[in-house]
């Protein structure tokens, strides 16, 4: 399909009545099921795509608003169902992470917003942006569960025409298919309307930052617009390096890569550089993004990502992956239990704040739960090996004789290249879509990855495209004929991509590279498409898929 057939299809009024009607009864059932907190959420949602579309012409305003039309309807369906589904099991339930943000946020705005001590210290990490946001959220709606995960889901329906938008100007003959595709997304889709996460609010805030940069280089705005998009831009980062730090300053090293490459080409040519304007607009909206969060204590992203960097490398748990099938297969027929694939644990810090003292960090919560929590709220201690700890404070005692350190390695799961190559594999084609849960209860679904699978398929697609277009990018680079729009975001999401693989990460910070992913595999890919081996290695790639599937499934079926 051409993507004039995808704007065809996307401004038929059918199309907007449909999604508008789904739209407006799935936000009534959800306002009715929490305390009618999410049709204000929405309507503060709709503002903002007026805003975002007022930014472009008649057939970019009306392309922003389908997209934006279609993904909340997408959404709000997908999210009623979800609670009209698990609410009888006592339900939504909420993962350990999500239920640590949900406490915390109601607390925070009970408490009007006041800690005592830094925000990173108060709840134990650098990565707290998120606390305030949603805590801002229970302050206008209150603490509704229900609310705070519309705003979730109304946060990412600005995902698609943000793609879109960049798209425009780095590959305008897709523009409108990669808007669609990151708009229906099945995997962004089940983050946002599932659990209660960061990553919505990270993704769209990051899809924001590179937006603004995008337009301030290829836009002739006035200075008054210009203004506003420095304040938008450097709001987003900020918020973006309190709440995952690496992205930030992934993003500034790209831009500022991409710039230098872009002026060595056309030292010869400086009509073609960019604007003086277009560099001061993006010195400041950097500028703000790094200085507001110095200004409440946060390190300059780039000092914490090489802090950062030897830290994780001697923290096992977030370099080694849990026992998988290799394990089962090994002599002992065991291993370790399993490691979490975790979230920003380098960043962690000893928590002031409180804390959910009552169940394991392993546990599930329902939101009754949490919510009575919150009433008798308990606070975690100081670590006495935090610098703010009281004079005189007695040290913990050691750890038994022989007993293994937390973040002690699993054991080894046979040759080091055998277990790089299967934690590759379950980074990049995990979770398998093959693998059918132990039973279908709603507290199963929705606590595990299964709602990951449906997008998995998307994923597989894009990824190879989205590799060779890496490589595309790159040769573009060493031949001297790089577009400076291409290959930031080129090498932004390669930066984002080989952490991903590097470290112990959660599959759902996967989802956060996929807009980025999008985008640079429609740039490059009717340069891909044109290699007639290309298309070769593309239909042997999914083979391969195939044939993963059938030696996985086998296996495990021998295994037990």
């Amino acid at each position: 399909m051409t993507d004039s057939v995808f704007d065809r299809c996307l401004h038929r009024p059918a199309v907007w009545w449909t999604s508008a009607l789904a739209l407006a009864a799935s936000v009534t059932f959800l306002s009715l099921a929490g305390n009618g907190g999410a049709v204000v959420v929405v309507a503060a949602a709709a503002a903002i795509v007026l805003a975002l579309a007022a930014t472009e012409d008649r057939h970019g305003w009306q392309t922003i608003v389908a997209l934006a039309l279609v993904g909340a309807a997408i959404r709000a369906v997908a999210h009623a169902g979800l609670v009209a589904w698990t609410s009888p099991a006592g339900g939504p339930f909420l993962g350990p992470d999500s239920s640590t943000y949900f406490f915390r946020s109601v607390i925070l705005a009970d408490d009007g917003f006041r800690i005592t001590d830094s925000p990173a210290l108060h709840f134990g990490t650098y990565d707290a942006a998120h606390y305030y946001l949603f805590a801002a959220i229970v302050a206008v709606v209150g603490p509704d569960l229900v609310a705070l995960q519309v705003a979730n889901w109304s946060m990412t329906i600005l995902a698609g025409p943000l793609a879109w938008s960049i798209a425009r100007r780095v590959a305008p003959a897709h523009a409108t298919a990669v808007g669609l595709l990151v708009t229906v997304y099945p995997s962004l889709v089940a983050v946002s309307v599932n659990d209660l996460l960061k990553d919505p609010s990270v993704i769209t805030l990051s899809l924001v930052g590179a937006w603004v940069l995008v337009r301030l280089v290829t836009a002739h705005d006035g200075w008054l617009a210009r203004l506003a998009l420095v304040v938008v831009g450097g709001g987003a980062l900020a918020y973006v390096h309190m709440s995952r730090f690496y992205v930030a300053a992934f993003l500034l090293l790209a831009a500022v890569t991409a710039l230098a490459v872009t002026w060595l080409r056309t030292r010869r040519d400086p009509a073609r550089r960019p604007a003086a304007t277009a560099m001061l607009s993006m010195v400041l909206v950097f500028g703000i993004g790094e200085a507001v969060p110095r200004a409440m204590g946060w390190p300059y992203s780039p000092l914490m990502l090489a802090d950062q960097f030897a830290h994780v490398m001697n923290s096992p748990g977030m370099r080694l992956y849990a026992p998988g099938l290799l394990a089962r297969l090994s002599s002992d027929g065991g291993g370790s239990p399993a490691a979490s694939l975790g979230d920003g644990a380098s960043t962690s810090l000893p928590a002031t704040g409180p804390a959910l003292l009552d169940r394991g960090d392993s546990m599930s919560h329902s939101a009754r739960e949490i919510l009575a929590k919150t009433r008798d709220r308990g606070t975690k201690p100081r670590s006495t090996d935090s610098p703010h700890v009281s004079p005189g404070t007695p040290r913990p005692p050691k750890p038994a004789a022989g007993a293994p350190p937390a973040d002690a390695a699993p054991p080894a799961e046979g040759p080091r290249l055998v277990r790089w190559g299967t934690n590759g594999i379950r980074k990049l084609f995990g979770p398998f879509p093959w693998v059918p849960p132990p039973d279908f209860s709603p507290q199963t679904i929705t606590l595990g990855d299964y709602l990951l699978f449906p997008g998995m398929l998307v994923w597989y697609a894009v990824l190879p495209i989205a590799l060779a277009a890496m490589f595309v990018a790159a040769g573009d680079m060493l031949r001297g004929r790089a577009g400076g729009l291409s290959l930031g975001i080129a090498l932004f999401s390669a930066a984002l991509f080989v952490l991903y693989l590097g470290l112990n990460l959660s599959w759902r910070q996967r989802e956060f590279m996929f807009p980025f992913l999008v985008l640079l595999a429609f740039w490059a890919i009717d340069r891909v498409r044109a290699q007639r081996w290309a298309r070769y290695a593309y239909a042997a790639y999914w083979c391969g898929i195939v044939l993963l599937a059938v030696t996985h499934t086998v296996v495990r079926a021998m295994v037990g």
